[in-house]
């Protein structure tokens, strides 16, 4: 076992001294090419070597132990997230630290002058021992249970071991599969962050609109090379699966405002529109919805969970008992009496309206398919009160409904309200008034 000092290099400051401690390693520089000196350099090391991190202008900082050869890497270009641009680096299970560059052990104090080069032999390992004593006086942390690692400076540690092993084994990379390389070369490292840490760094994630909120810097396309959009995640039965984000082979995904003005993810050659923008962010609150209320633990819990989402969608009990018995229990634009297939469809949102939003004339039975068309603004009513459809339906089993006209309920104060389907055609279907 020999001691040595090793130049931890630039930038000499906290954030790149946290850097080597969370990532566990010692980096060189030079050519940046492989076989340098630098690496070279970190091949001198044996398994069991104990290196002294100095900081240039600031002093002795904190100490570890080498680890094998088999943690040697080298970076073809600068490491996902490194404050630093060296590209090659060796693993270290560092045992005392200074939280601080602020805190370091000086020359003067060390007994010792500062290295002339990157890595330098200490010739006398009494004198490494007592650098390694005086970092423990001047208050460094005890490391040897090991270090926790977390914080958003880190979220990199995931996505440079997806890209690490993309790499080489050439299938994307499930979560549990990041986890297991991190641990293994990051020991402390919080592998609850693992997960979220790759949503934020795929350009597809459906939460990437949150990211756009919440932190400064997140373009809103994936082709301004910003340092967050480095992966491309498979929404695959089970668990998700990352690789690489490659503009070529996944396209330009964006970000757009919705009809409140939230960032909405919109995937490549695709043109969003309010409603379907609003209807990606009630599918999310959905699913969050299902997330919170947890697995269903019994038959009859899942029986009771079908019942209730029928119940959402058919409407509120007594408006649609009115707008069946209105219409003869039938669907107001084909006729269909099978009653469990229809639901109670708004014209404008109840809220809107006030207390009229649950009137009559704010509504009619619509078919349950025909229901979700009308929502969405792919069916509208005309000012003729003819049946329109969107060019989406063109050819579709609904085209013979273009230009029919609505079913007219049993009396004329319950029919439709002309200014409520005069709004539905503009605010959701997008048609002239």
């Amino acid at each position: 076992m020999a001691y040595y000092v090793h130049n931890v290099g630039k930038p000499a400051n906290d954030a790149w001294w946290h850097q080597l401690l969370h990532r566990g390693v010692i980096t060189t520089g030079f050519e940046g090419e492989p076989g340098d000196r630098g690496a070279l350099t970190l091949a001198r090391l044996e398994q069991g070597d104990w290196v002294i991190a100095w900081a240039n202008g600031a002093g002795y900082v904190g100490a570890g132990q080498v680890r094998g050869a088999d943690t040697y890497r080298y970076h073809p270009t600068s490491p996902l997230g490194s404050r630093s641009d060296h590209q090659h680096e060796r693993g270290v299970t560092w045992s005392v630290a200074l939280p601080s560059l602020a805190q370091a052990v000086s020359e003067t104090e060390a007994g010792r002058r500062h290295p002339r080069n990157t890595l330098e032999a200490v010739s006398d390992p009494m004198v490494g021992e007592r650098l390694i004593e005086r970092l423990r006086e001047r208050g460094a942390l005890d490391l040897s249970s090991g270090l926790r690692v977390s914080g958003s400076d880190n979220f990199w540690l995931a996505g440079d071991a997806v890209l690490t092993l993309f790499a080489r084994e050439g299938h994307p990379v499930s979560v549990a599969e990041a986890k297991a390389y991190i641990e293994q070369r990051v020991p402390g490292y919080k592998l609850t962050n693992t997960a979220p840490d790759l949503c934020l760094l795929s350009v597809n994630d459906r939460s990437r609109g949150h990211h756009a909120r919440v932190r400064q810097g997140v373009k809103l396309r994936s082709d301004q090379d910003h340092p967050h959009d480095v992966l491309y995640k498979h929404y695959v039965p089970g668990e998700p699966r990352y690789e690489s984000y490659r503009l070529a082979d996944h396209g330009v995904w964006r970000l757009e405002p919705d009809h409140k003005g939230v960032p909405r993810l919109v995937e490549p050659g695709r043109e969003v529109s309010l409603v379907d923008a609003a209807m990606l962010a009630a599918q999310e609150d959905l699913d969050d919805t299902v997330a919170a209320e947890g697995a269903l633990s019994s038959e009859q819990q899942a029986r009771e969970w079908n019942l209730r989402a029928v119940a959402r969608r058919r409407g509120q009990s007594k408006f649609r008992h009115q707008l069946l018995a209105a219409y003869g229990h039938r669907c107001a634009m084909t006729g269909c009496a099978v009653v469990d297939l229809l639901e109670a469809a708004h014209i404008l949102p109840h809220r809107l309206v006030g207390d009229g939003g649950h009137q009559v004339n704010n509504g009619f039975p619509l078919r349950a398919d025909l229901h979700t068309l009308f929502d969405l603004g792919h069916v509208w009513v005309d000012e003729a009160e003819r049946i329109q459809l969107s060019a989406a339906l063109d050819g579709s089993e609904y085209e013979p409904l273009r230009g029919q006209p609505l079913i007219k309920p049993q009396r004329a104060e319950h029919a439709p309200h002309p200014e409520h389907l005069a709004h539905h055609r503009v605010r959701v279907a997008g048609q002239p008034a």
